[in-house]
């Protein structure tokens, strides 16, 4: 009896390790998602600044 029940457990422990493995796996991957996102934001902005300030220079057109 005994050991009918630790082997429920173990396989109960095996299943929610997977289950955790699984989710962690996920929260890494949407985190590495969103920290790779928010980088090309500030290449993006810091792009978006020297087009103004080509604009500005060149053609004395100023964008707020």
């Amino acid at each position: 009896m005994l050991r009918q029940w630790n082997k429920r457990l173990a396989k109960l422990e095996e299943r929610f390790m997977q289950k955790l493995n699984g989710l962690t796996n996920t929260l890494e991957k949407f985190l590495q998602r969103m920290t790779d996102m928010e980088e090309e934001f500030v290449f993006m902005k810091h792009d978006v600044n020297r087009i103004k300030a080509v604009l500005r220079e060149k053609l004395g057109v100023t964008i707020d």
